[in-house]
């Protein structure tokens, strides 16, 4: 049940956020046009070609980090490498989502270099390491 109501939480919160933006719009008249422009086509065959088979790679370990994190968190709930899945499924996904959208790109219209970004992204990156050296230590003082 506990599911159920997160779904419905969800739901409601778009629903209510897709109502904000309507408003939004009304008021401020803002632009919407650009939403419903066909996408650019490429100026040959291959652009776009490695860009879109990264993104389908970089789509790959959030999955699987989050499926690994589900299945085991009902397996052995208590499990600190639990947690260890879960933070890596939310950094790849961070990436996944900069690849996606181009975060970085849309921070340098405000002003955010890109120096920054990526300062942020390997930050998150050597704090992931940090989390996997210290489980690897306690699994190997448990072995001992």
């Amino acid at each position: 049940m506990l599911i159920n109501k997160i779904i419905f939480g969800f739901n409601s919160f778009y629903l209510l956020l897709i109502i904000a933006l309507i408003i939004y719009n009304k008021i401020f008249d803002v632009s919407v046009g650009g939403l419903f422009l066909p996408p650019l086509t490429p100026a040959y065959p291959g652009a776009g070609l490695f860009t879109l088979g990264f993104q389908i790679l970089c789509s790959i370990p959030p999955i699987i980090c989050a499926f690994s994190f589900t299945l085991l968190k009902t397996i052995k709930p208590h499990n600190r490498s639990n947690q260890f899945l879960l933070y890596s499924a939310i950094l790849t996904a961070g990436y996944l989502l900069n690849e996606i959208y181009r975060l970085h790109i849309i921070f340098l219209q405000f002003g955010i270099p890109k120096l920054v970004v990526y300062r942020i992204n390997f930050a998150g990156l050597e704090w992931k390491q940090r989390v996997e050296r210290s489980q690897i230590r306690r699994v190997c003082q448990k072995s001992t």
